[in-house]
């Protein structure tokens, strides 16, 4: 064997006593270079044995350990998204934001209409005059801020969203 050539994962982990999957792990961790010559592998593992036997290793682990728990956690909500997703359940933000707008002006159009009915009603049955003026000064604020409150909630969602 040339030290001086590139090594394979199989060859170095026999010559090490370690199997080639734990050999393309210190490839992937980032310990052994890729493509790397014998003398480059056995200096680069030393030296990541001898960091660890000296305790500095820690940072770098924890590091990674974050990264790959990071890594799981988004792995995790993009599944529970696809999952949603397939049976229909994932709500897009911009279409509930509508959705709550549209509600609100479908609320404004029944609660006036439904005010008028009720004038008409009153007018007819006791034989009087409403001044729907009268109506609205109470109604007209009520609906204003029901909008409000529909467009504050429509801006959060779109908001969360982005």
């Amino acid at each position: 064997m040339d030290i001086d050539s590139q090594v394979s994962a199989s060859a170095f982990g026999r010559l090490v006593n370690i199997s080639q999957q734990a050999v393309s792990k210190h490839v992937a961790d980032g310990h052994l270079r890729k493509s790397g010559t014998l003398a480059e592998w056995l200096f680069d593992y030393c030296e990541h044995l001898r960091v660890q036997a000296a305790g500095r290793g820690g940072d770098k682990q924890a590091d990674l350990a974050a990264a790959k728990t990071e890594e799981a956690q988004v792995k995790a909500a993009l599944g529970r998204l696809a999952y949603n997703e397939k049976l229909g359940t994932l709500v897009i933000a911009d279409d509930a934001a509508q959705a709550v707008v549209n509600w609100a002006a479908y609320a404004n159009r029944e609660i006036r209409g439904a005010v008028e009915r009720l004038r008409q009603a009153l007018e007819k049955e006791h034989g009087i005059s409403i001044d729907a003026s009268t109506l609205s000064d109470v109604v007209e604020p009520a609906i204003e801020r029901i909008g409000e409150f529909a467009g504050d909630v429509a801006e959060g969602l779109t908001d969360s969203s982005e």
